[in-house]
């Protein structure tokens, strides 16, 4: 009996310590994750608004994004986004990285929730990305600017606008 219990001993304290040395690895990975996805947020949002470029967003979205709207959607909606004006400057994004499903959505795997606030000629807004970890990489999953400005403006192109009347309802 004490050879049973000291082998079931021995076998609990090596599996503490390795439960101790995983949670150490992803606490690293995480962190590194962290700040890879602060940096990769930090300068798409210069490429996409520094100035407004639909390119520069369709060079960093998720195949999956750019089904969601036909192909002069991202224009039409990046022309509207240049209303804020010139980027005059961006805080440091903040945000959080996690791995598993993302939830309601179809991300599986490793991604990450960052914001900035930014200053444009038409006032502060708040530019959130939606990153999903792609190999070595991220690619943004989703897009929101929130501004005061745009209560100023007409309202944002839609992905249906382009589908022709009949998807509009007209």
């Amino acid at each position: 009996m004490k050879k049973f219990t000291g082998a079931l001993g021995n076998l609990v304290l090596a599996a503490l310590v390795a439960a101790i040395f995983y949670g150490g690895y992803l606490v690293v990975r995480t962190n590194a994750f962290a700040r890879d996805a602060a940096e990769y947020t930090d300068k798409a949002i210069r490429a996409m608004a520094d100035p407004w470029s639909a390119d520069e967003f369709v060079k960093r979205a998720a195949p999956e994004l750019l089904r969601q709207g036909g192909p002069k959607f991202m224009p039409a909606l990046f022309a509207w986004y240049s209303g804020l004006g010139k980027l005059k400057s961006l805080d440091r994004p903040a945000g959080r990285v996690g791995s598993g499903a993302y939830p309601g959505t179809a991300i599986n795997g490793t991604w990450a929730d960052y914001s900035a606030h930014a200053e444009f000629d038409a006032g502060p807004a708040e530019i959130t990305l939606t990153l999903k970890r792609q190999g070595e990489g991220w690619q943004i999953a989703n897009i929101q600017i929130s501004a005061q400005a745009f209560s100023h403006m007409k309202q944002p192109p839609s992905p249906a606008d382009e589908q022709g009347p009949l998807a509009n309802g007209k």
